[in-house]
């Protein structure tokens, strides 16, 4: 079975510690919406304010931020998830953000975030925030521009840890952080996740796709719609320090391999007629991505979806409610110590299939089974 999400801990951990320069502070948080909250309360950014974020982004993030009080405008992102600096600094001069966010998209790194200069000039009048959710942060490179510069990533994106941890500069930093903890909120959204967790490492265990769906579409959507309602909580300490002992180095390796495999399998995919398109990737952001990304000229089709799923491919199209997915769609396939070279194979044929239109007069019947018994008791601990 095949999926985002990575079952494994220990391949994780590394006998060396990664901690923030001593000009560098960072607090955690439960959540990146967390963190979002206490940045704005700590910088008195007023209800009302205007938030410029990327059109490629998530819906329940943009109507947080509107429940919040604030206003929610957009920049247009390329096909391949990139900004062009007079697209983004038109938008800053319509609509003057309090705050602006860049997104890492996918892992590949935000072209603004290298013109310091650039940098120095939107934050004159705006917060700058590095949304990282899709990469792991080596904390001893981070490196903020200047006091108004943020970074915040989100570690269940990307490792099986939970949380966030908001970099910036001390200076920056200077602020006194939420001293809330432990609530109904923390109880309920960490019951929903390690659920999550826990049914998905069943799936994988005894190799049932089905567990895996309900894990998505029930356990984590659920989850996702909890998180980040409420006023920012923090994080707890023991993830936070365990964090420092990631192995990035030796991710990193895994994911550079990986992409090029994908890179290379995937070539016949890529053509005219086919449903999908290339999305460009610098060599150098390799070993930094989250997913290996698959751009689709039309919306995905549930035909398309389920024969994927049929193929125990557990994928969803990205963000498909978003204004950049409007006419289009990005298919998120997994990197990571649990994905291995035959997997990659066995997307590729799959994809393959797909472009030819073969899944459409070759459809794979769809079994009537009855749930696993541990869907079943999913399901009587969430009707509680």
């Amino acid at each position: 079975m095949i999926d985002h999400y990575q079952p494994f801990l220990f391949p994780f951990f590394s006998f060396h510690s990664s901690v923030p320069s001593p000009l560098v502070t960072r607090y955690y948080y439960w959540s990146w919406e967390d963190g979002l909250w206490d940045l704005l309360r700590a910088k008195k950014v007023e209800k009302g304010s205007t938030l410029l974020v990327p059109n490629f982004y998530c819906s329940d993030v943009i109507e947080n931020m509107r429940v919040h009080g604030y206003t929610v405008v957009t920049y247009r992102l390329d096909q391949h998830f990139q900004v062009k600096q007079q697209t983004l600094q038109n938008s800053i001069r319509k609509y003057h953000p309090a705050v602006v966010v860049l997104f890492h998209a996918c892992g590949m790194t935000n072209p603004v975030v290298n013109k310091k200069t650039y940098i120095e000039r939107i934050t004159k009048k705006s917060i700058l925030l590095e949304d990282c959710v899709h990469q792991l942060l080596d904390p001893s490179v981070v490196k903020p521009v200047n006091d108004s510069h943020f970074l915040m990533d989100s570690l269940r994106k990307v490792s099986p840890f939970y949380g966030s941890f908001l970099y910036g500069t001390k200076k920056g930093m200077q602020f006194q952080q939420t001293s809330k903890r432990l609530s109904l909120y923390t109880m309920k959204t960490s019951f929903l996740y390690v659920l999550f967790r826990g049914i998905l490492q069943a799936a994988h265990i005894f190799k049932k796709p089905s567990l895996a769906l309900f894990a998505h579409e029930q356990l984590l959507k659920r989850h996702d719609t909890i998180i980040g309602d409420g006023i920012a909580h923090q994080g707890m300490p023991l993830t936070a320090w365990m964090m420092q002992w990631m192995n990035r180095e030796k991710l990193e390796r895994v994911k550079r391999e990986q992409v090029k495999w994908y890179e290379h399998m995937l070539t016949p995919i890529y053509k005219k007629s086919s449903p999908f398109y290339r999305i460009k990737i610098k060599r150098t952001d390799f070993g930094k991505l989250h997913v290996y990304p698959v751009g689709m000229k039309k919306k995905a089709d549930k035909e398309l979806l389920d024969f994927l799923k049929e193929k125990d491919i557990i994928v969803f199209p990205k963000f498909a409610d978003s204004e950049w997915a409007k006419k289009r769609d990005v298919l998120f396939f997994p990197l990571g110590f649990h994905m291995d070279k035959n997997k990659i194979k066995i997307i590729a044929k799959t994809l393959l299939s797909l472009k030819t239109g073969e899944y459409k007069q070759a459809k794979v019947p769809v079994k009537s089974i009855s749930p696993h018994l541990l869907v079943r008791a999913a399901e009587l601990i969430l009707s509680f």
